[in-house]
């Protein structure tokens, strides 16, 4: 075996990732694609960098706006009660996460990862040849009502958003949402500086890919049966691989693999809904826009223009709910947007443990590395968690808060 060997499960965003990061760094990787599936979380997401998200959703005031949120009052979030076994335990969690305490604990690691995610992300794309795929013009924050505008904008001003800074739209660019949101122009607007948006989530990952093979990585196509704390992986065709290091990166799926090497983790299913279409009025130059009071991301993309939504809490493997995309098309259309019948719909899981915290680390007295939980920011810290899996490797350790014993009863 070679003495700086890794083995990576998972090749969403984030494996992808680390797998040509870490070869990059002289590495020899072989990425175990348990799909693959080319349309989860890493596919229909807004590409949105968002690293104004500091602030992690578990918090005494997401809790207080839980029920005004509820899909069944026309908001966002959703509880699958079929899938209730699934996320009532992790919803108690999830509460205890909320303290003020384990609030500002995220908060200080969030703040740590997200200000240099960009520039990770820079560095990432440029060494694969793909540094136009990362536009870096900020995004808009928009209301359609006075009403809206005052409420939204006061709780921005009171929110913490790292280094990103805010400042009011003008009223030139105002007007340019209001040329594709024709029915409900906006009234409102704050720009946000500092984040940045992928042309093409989807595209992004395949040129970590082609990167990562072309340089001579190793990519496998399997399901992980087997895996033990000394670097030992089996797969459903009988493959067994060995390696120095092997890393969990596998998204929701990384529960069970976790489980093989004796940790439980408390990872949810928190599934998100996106439809996509041509949209030749948007312009390609205007930045990703969030209409606040609907709960909805604009994002002009390669393939046409995504918008995405809703927070549904479920079984990985339940089926999609119609009625979400109905209501967002319906609503996009309400807005002025001309959403064709033939549009794209998807829908994907965001691994989310309760403290909405990812996990990045090591499990003690094992080769067994693991990059998971990364909910509403995978693509985000894609490339960051990957600077981070790299320190690991090379034996120079992690910040505390990433690790998964902060979930140790």
């Amino acid at each position: 075996m070679a003495s700086r060997t890794v083995i990576i499960v998972g090749a969403g965003m984030v494996g992808a990732a680390c797998a040509f990061r870490l070869q990059t760094a002289g590495f020899v990787v072989t990425l175990v694609d348990p799909g693959p599936d080319d349309r989860a979380a890493s596919f229909g997401n807004a590409g949105h960098i968002a690293v104004e998200q500091v602030e992690p959703l578990a918090s005494w005031e997401t809790v207080r706006n839980a029920p005004s949120m509820l899909f069944g009052a026309g908001g966002p979030l959703d509880f699958r009660l079929a899938d209730s076994a699934a996320w009532m335990p992790w919803a108690a969690r999830y509460i205890g996460a909320c303290s003020p305490r384990t609030f500002a604990r995220g908060r200080g690691v969030l703040h740590r990862l997200m200000a240099p995610a960009v520039l990770a992300w820079r560095h990432l794309l440029d060494a694969a040849g793909a540094a136009e795929m990362l536009i870096e013009d900020g995004h808009a924050v928009l209301w359609s009502n006075d009403k809206e505008a005052r409420s939204g904008q006061s709780k921005w001003m009171r929110t913490d958003t790292g280094n990103c800074t805010l400042e009011p739209l003008s009223v030139r660019d105002l007007e340019a949402y209001g040329r594709v949101l024709l029915h409900r122009p906006p009234v409102a607007g704050l720009r946000v500086r500092g984040t940045a948006r992928l042309t093409s989530p989807q595209a992004v990952r395949t040129a970590l890919l082609s990167a990562f093979q072309a340089n001579g990585g190793q990519r496998l196509c399997g399901e992980v049966i087997g895996l033990s704390a000394d670097g030992e992986v089996e797969l459903a065709d009988g493959t067994r691989l060995s390696s120095n290091r092997v890393l969990i990166s596998a998204g929701v799926r990384s529960t069970a693999l976790m489980r093989m090497v004796g940790a439980v983790v408390p990872l949810i299913a928190e599934r998100g809904y996106s439809v996509q279409f041509s949209a030749p009025a948007w312009p390609q130059s205007l930045p990703t826009a969030v209409l606040d009071g609907q709960s909805i991301v604009l994002a002009p993309q390669a393939e046409g223009l995504r918008a995405t939504s809703y927070v549904e809490f479920a079984r990985p493997d339940s089926p999609p709910d119609p009625r979400k995309w109905d209501r967002l098309v319906a609503r996009l259309r309400a807005a002025g947007l001309d959403v064709p019948d033939n549009h794209q719909r998807w829908m994907g899981s965001r691994p989310t443990l309760p403290d909405y915290v990812p996990a990045i680390g090591a499990v003690p007295n094992s080769s067994i590395l693991y990059a998971f939980g990364h909910q509403h920011l995978g693509v985000t810290l894609s490339a960051i968690t990957a600077e981070r899996v790299l320190a690991l490797t090379d034996g120079l350790g992690i910040e505390d808060g990433l690790n998964i014993d902060r979930f140790s009863t």
